[in-house]
C-alpha cells in the first residue's frame, strides 16, 4: 500500500493495490515523519500525532529503529497504528503538502472498519483537525488545543511562534470534529478549559491541579495505560477515573502546579493548606510503601518476570518495571527492562 519514492519527500499510494499484511514502514511528507504498522483490517486503526515536546529530530531519522510518540505503545495492543510526528520543530502540521497527502490518505484508510485518534496538546489538535477527513470514529484527546487562529481563539496567549503559521483554510480548527471525543484536561487551567469548551460530543475526564502536559502526568500517576485500554474498548468509566486521579495528592507535580502562577484560583489561604499537605502527605506515602515491601518481595517480582519472559514479554516487562520502582539501582532488573523493551519494538 505504501511505497517510498526514492529522492522525493512524499509517500505514494497505488489506487487498486491489495494490502500485503502484516505491513510496516516509514517515510516523511515535507516536515512530517510517519511510521505505520498494518496487520489486520478488521482490527482498529489508531492514528497518533506527536505533541510539541516529542518532535522528531534529524538524528532520529538516521535511526532505523526510531519510533515516534505513541507508536510502540499503541502497537503493543495488537492493533493497526499510523503515527505522525513533526520534524525539527513544533510545526503544528500546517504544511500544504502534508494537507494534500492527508486528503489522499483518507481514501486508502477506508479499508479499516474502525479508526481511532490519540494525541495530546499539539497532537490532539492535529488528531481532531484531521479527524473528519480521515474518518476517525472516536478520539482520545489530552489537553487539546482546538486552534491557534486569532479569529477562533483570541484569548489564547501561548504558542506565539506557532500563531504566525497559516491558520486559515482546511484543517485549522479541531473543534469541528464529528468523532466522539474523550477529553482529559485540568479544569483549573483556564486556557485549556477554554479550548475544551469548543469541542462537542465529548466525554470529559477531569484531572485537576496538574496544568498542561496531561499525558506525562497520567504516565507518572500510573493511569495512562488503563485509560487508553478503556478508550480502546470503548468502555470509559468516569467514576472510576475520578477515584483514580485522587492519587495526585501524593504526586509532587500536583503541588508544583497548584502553587504556581498558572493556577489563577490560588489564594493565600489555599497556598498555606497546600504547603502543609505537601510536607506531610508525600513523605508518609513514600515511607509506607518502603515499609510494606521487603527485599524478598522484590526478588519474587523479579523472578516471576524472568520466568514469564519467554512466554509473554509484555507482562514480563510490566513486572520488571514494578520491581525497578522499588529497586531502581538493581543491575539485573535494569538490564532486563532494557532487554524486554527492545523485544517489544
Amino acid at each position: 500500500m505504501f511505497k517510498t519514492i526514492s529522492g522525493r519527500s512524499i509517500i505514494s499510494f497505488g489506487e487498486n493495490e491489495d494490502m500485503p499484511l502484516p505491513f510496516m514502514g516509514s517515510g516523511f511528507i515535507d516536515d512530517v515523519y510517519l511510521k505505520y504498522f498494518f496487520h489486520d483490517v478488521n482490527a482498529p486503526l489508531v492514528i497518533t500525532f506527536s505533541n510539541a515536546g516529542e518532535i522528531t529530530s534529524l538524528d532520529d531519522l538516521q535511526d532505523d529503529n526510531y519510533s515516534p510518540w505513541g507508536f510502540d505503545f499503541v502497537k503493543s495492543y495488537n492493533v493497526n497504528v499510523l503515527s505522525f510526528s513533526a520534524i525539527g520543530k513544533a510545526n503544528w502540521y500546517r504544511s500544504a503538502e502534508f494537507h494534500f497527502f492527508i486528503k489522499s490518505l483518507s481514501k486508502q484508510l477506508k479499508v479499516f472498519n474502525e479508526k481511532l485518534g490519540y494525541g495530546g496538546s499539539m497532537g490532539a489538535f492535529a488528531v481532531s483537525a484531521f479527524s473528519n477527513c480521515l474518518g476517525i470514529n472516536r478520539q482520545l484527546l489530552m489537553n487539546p488545543i482546538s486552534s491557534l487562529s486569532a479569529k477562533l481563539t483570541p484569548w489564547e496567549t501561548r504558542f506565539k511562534v506557532a500563531k504566525t503559521f497559516n491558520w486559515k483554510g482546511d484543517f485549522s480548527d479541531g473543534a469541528i470534529a464529528k468523532a466522539q471525543n474523550v477529553i482529559i484536561y485540568d479544569p483549573l487551567f483556564t486556557l485549556d478549559v477554554a479550548h475544551v469548551r469548543r469541542y462537542q460530543s465529548s466525554i470529559k475526564l477531569k484531572l485537576p491541579g496538574v496544568g498542561h502536559s496531561i499525558p506525562k502526568h497520567l504516565q507518572n500517576l500510573g493511569l495512562l495505560k488503563s485509560i487508553f485500554e478503556q478508550f480502546l474498548m470503548n468502555n470509559i468509566n468516569i467514576g472510576v477515573f475520578q477515584k483514580a486521579v485522587r492519587s495526585r495528592r501524593y504526586y509532587d507535580d500536583y503541588y508544583k502546579w497548584m502553587l504556581s502562577k498558572q493556577n489563577t484560583h490560588l489564594t493565600l489561604r489555599r497556598a498555606e493548606v497546600l504547603k502543609r499537605h505537601k510536607k506531610l502527605v508525600p513523605k508518609a506515602t513514600i515511607d509506607s510503601a518502603q515499609k510494606n515491601i521487603s527485599e524478598a518481595d522484590i526478588n519474587l517480582i523479579r523472578d516471576i518476570a524472568l520466568r514469564l519472559a519467554n512466554k509473554n514479554n509484555k507482562d514480563a516487562l510490566e513486572l520488571m518495571l514494578l520491581a525497578q520502582k522499588f529497586r531502581p539501582n538493581g543491575k539485573l532488573i535494569n538490564q532486563k527492562v532494557i532487554e524486554y523493551n527492545n523485544r517489544l519494538k
